[in-house]
């Protein structure tokens, strides 16, 4: 028998032949993974607060159908890896698959034991069909409105001589006396005003509806009716309509209104005489008249269409770019070699770049590490790039006999635009936005949550603002785009530019490309990154486990960063959780409360006010209170070490010292750092002092 989870869930559930129990029992003591797998099941059903599985959108993994196959060994082969590499990848998933496993096997593993009252019950439920129940004739409704039940006492139950015998079954007289009972409680009919009430409410209701329909059109005729002028022609022309609307095909031409006809044809015979509206003063506006050749239909405007994007190509021939599906909200790695979509978010996880050509090679653009962008079609510039976050190189492409002098291209960042014209074709410019992290309780960072800065590498930069302000930039100077004006910047220029903006970047370490390769390698095309990433969180390499955290941070995956806070045991993967939930939270006005409900799925009931406050921070102000101080100090000692290190991280910023203090230490070695501290706030009252 293969090792596999259902069996693994047979043998704890016990219902396993002994022969079959003694071999899984064996090859689960010899394999170390599953050894694991059996006691991470025992951990995910004790587990307080774990949600259940959703129904369907981004965090819906299987559907019940497909579980209930499962579980009764029917799904196909293909199947059951498919539900049992989510089971593993998901701890809800897990339980909910353990948690039906064992309740299957309580129900049809024991008998079911039926109190007489229970049976007497559905017997007086099941009371219209007792005639079926006793095998004899169904019921009759008498004249009286009850149902007659059948009498045991018939001519089958009595003997020769005419005594009556005793029912064989008693459970069948005990139907027929239940029977009984409920054609006594319900058989009668109801009054004959409770059964027309309800007509008559509805019907008054339908009646007031229409009367306030028409005099609320009676009282807009009087008001607002244009002159009637050739009333012969009107009546021409919606009869022309209605056949134009009803066309020869429809059921509903085929069979036209009589009376409408006759309407129609008592209007053209006997037009209306013309009728005068009443003057309502200067402001009166004469309705178009057909003289003037229009109408209104022809005076109404249609929006205009979304603009196309022009031909954007993914060119990079390595590393990974994840695209964000429209209708499901799923992230996806991207082919090579294909076309970007409008509108469509992109990320790239780090440490990898993609590269995109726009326009059929006029400009060039390179998405940096930890960037999410989105890239529109515009009317004025050859594309509009969305920058979220991250950092973004553009170049010009290499000349050519029909392309223009310039690339003009648009910058959008939350509500704030510029125009970028990169002249020439030996430009390149980079564009980096780093959000901002909070620094006190629920804090709305408004318009100062990033901070945007424009560097010019090559070449020669036209920068406009929406107010039509222009900064030429050259290179080696560069602009900040914090504000919705452009200034022109005091800083000389610079010939030393940032790592990521260097045309001949230095060779990375042959480490980290063999980790960036096994990293690659993780992402399936076939399944989003919810799924897959999520299983390198568990990695046994500490590079490996920190790089998916990031890559779900970038994406947004708020339930997954809440685990590895609260259950990783690197300090890395922590920490990267712990800035992407910080990142997260500050995004969007009011996600404080879904992220308390998330963090109780992971920490205890005590520790989720203490996660919460320290994921907002603390500013420098915060650290010269005395309470705010011993609070920080105190939380360093704390029994969970994603408390310990979100404290250090606060106390280490605003005192600038870390004291060689270490969460994930030994107990003895943190005591010693926190003296520092506790002695500090003796001499000063404070972790600053004031």
């Amino acid at each position: 028998m293969r090792l596999t989870l259902r069996t693994l869930l047979a043998y704890l559930d016990d219902i396993l032949e002994p022969e079959q129990a003694r071999e899984i029992g064996k090859k689960a003591s010899e394999s170390p993974s599953a050894s694991t797998l059996i006691g991470r099941i025992r951990e995910v059903t004790r587990r307080r607060r774990l949600t259940a599985p959703a129904l369907s959108g981004p965090g819906g993994g299987l559907d019940p159908n497909i579980v209930a196959e499962y579980l009764d060994n029917t799904l196909p082969s293909e199947g059951v890896n498919d539900v049992e590499q989510v089971c593993l990848e998901s701890d809800v998933h897990l339980a909910e698959v353990v948690a039906c496993h064992q309740v299957l096997t309580l129900v049809l593993g024991e008998p079911v034991t039926v109190v007489p009252e229970s049976r007497e019950r559905m017997y007086a439920l099941g009371a219209s069909d007792s005639g079926k129940v006793l095998g004899g004739e169904p019921q009759q409704q008498s004249s009286t409105g009850t149902f007659a039940v059948p009498s045991l006492e018939s001519d089958e139950t009595r003997d020769v001589d005419g005594t009556p015998r005793r029912p064989v079954d008693e459970e069948a007289e005990a139907a027929a006396e239940a029977a009984a009972e409920i054609s006594r409680r319900v058989g009668g009919r109801r009054p004959l005003w409770k059964r027309i009430l309800p007509y008559v409410v509805v019907s008054q209701v339908v009646a007031i509806w229409l009367a306030l329909f028409y005099l609320e059109r009676r009282v807009s005729d009087d008001v607002s009716s244009p002159a009637v002028s050739g009333s012969a022609d009107t009546a021409r022309e919606i009869v022309a309509d209605a056949e134009e609307v009803a066309p020869g095909g429809d059921e509903l031409s085929n069979d036209p209104d009589p009376l409408a006809a006759n309407v129609a044809a008592n209007v053209v015979a006997n037009p209306l005489p013309p009728v005068t509206p009443p003057d309502r003063g200067p402001l009166a506006k004469d309705p178009p008249s057909e003289a003037s050749g229009t109408s209104l239909a022809d005076s109404r405007v249609e929006p205009p269409g979304p603009v196309p994007l022009p031909e954007t190509l993914y060119t990079s021939p390595s590393g990974v770019l994840l695209r964000q599906d429209l209708k499901t909200g799923d992230w996806l790695p991207m082919s090579r070699r294909t076309s970007l979509r409008p509108g469509e978010r992109l990320a790239v996880p780090a440490p990898f770049t993609a590269d995109v050509s726009l326009g059929g090679a006029a400009a060039r653009l390179a998405i940096q590490a930890g960037t999410t962008v989105s890239l529109t079609g515009a009317n004025d510039v050859l594309c509009d790039i969305n920058l979220s976050r991250g950092r973004i190189v553009l170049r010009t492409g290499p000349p050519s006999a029909d392309q223009a002098d310039s690339v003009k291209l648009r910058l959008s960042v939350a509500k704030e635009s510029w125009q970028l014209e990169l002249v020439g074709d030996e430009t390149v410019c980079g564009i980096e936005i780093q959000p901002q992290f909070p620094s006190s309780f629920e804090q709305d960072l408004g318009t100062d949550w990033y901070q945007g800065v424009l560097h010019v590498a090559s070449g020669t930069l036209r920068l406009t603002d929406s107010s039509g302000m222009t900064l030429v930039l050259e290179s080696g100077q560069r602009q900040s785009l914090a504000a919705a004006g452009v200034e022109a910047s005091t800083d000389p220029p610079t010939t030393v530019l940032p790592a990521w903006l260097n045309p001949t970047p230095p060779i990375a370490p042959a480490s980290q490309r063999m980790k960036a390769k096994r990293f690659e390698k993780k992402f399936d095309s076939s399944q989003p990154v919810r799924l897959s990433v999520a299983a390198a969180v568990k990695a046994p390499e500490r590079g490996i486990s920190s790089l998916a955290v990031q890559c779900l941070a970038l994406t947004g995956h708020v339930e997954t960063l809440v685990q590895v806070l609260a259950e990783s045991g690197f300090l890395e993967s922590r920490r990267a959780a712990f800035d992407g939930l910080r990142l997260w939270l500050v995004a969007e006005p009011g996600r404080g409360k879904p992220l308390q409900e998330r963090l109780r799925n992971s920490f205890e009931e005590s520790q989720v006010n203490v996660v919460y406050r320290l994921l907002w921070g603390f500013s420098r102000s915060d650290g010269a209170g005395k309470e705010t101080s011993r609070q920080l100090v105190a939380w360093l000692s704390d029994d969970h070490v994603a408390i310990r290190e979100m404290a250090f991280h606060h106390v280490a910023r605003i005192t600038g010292r870390g004291n060689d203090y270490r969460a994930d230490a030994s107990p003895g070695r943190r005591q010693t750092a926190v003296a520092r501290w506790e002695a500090l706030l003796k001499r000063n009252g404070s972790l600053v002092v004031p």
